[in-house]
């Protein structure tokens, strides 16, 4: 499996432990059984056994998709963004949206290139 497919596969099972609760202030919540994204994203790797290096590219594919200037880790990133006041489900359902469509560009864009040079 390439790259970009481990990370979209990770985020689409983030989206459905997100679907079944999401959370804000802890990794996973054991009273109201919500995760956060990066407590999501953690679980769902590992559910799929997927390696750290995928964890770490799919918290940079989530992180680039977010408008911020605060310099972090891109898993920091993420949990800021996550547990800030005011967010809600939608946002972070779309967020994870877009993060999955620049991983689909990404591999157009891949292709492109390897028509073009060969």
């Amino acid at each position: 499996m390439n790259d970009n497919n481990e990370v979209r596969a990770i985020i689409q099972d983030t989206l459905v432990l997100l679907d079944e609760g999401w959370g804000q202030g802890k990794y996973y919540d054991t009273v109201t059984k919500c995760y956060c994204v990066a407590g999501a994203v953690w679980n769902a790797a590992d559910k799929r056994g997927s390696s750290r290096l995928a964890v770490e590219r799919t918290f940079e594919v989530i992180a680039g998709k977010i408008k911020s200037d605060v310099i972090n880790t891109p898993e920091d990133k993420v949990i800021c963004w996550n547990d800030r006041v005011g967010r809600t489900k939608a946002e972070v359902v779309e967020l994870l949206g877009n993060a999955y469509a620049f991983t689909c560009l990404m591999d157009q864009d891949d292709r492109e290139l390897n028509n073009a040079n060969e």
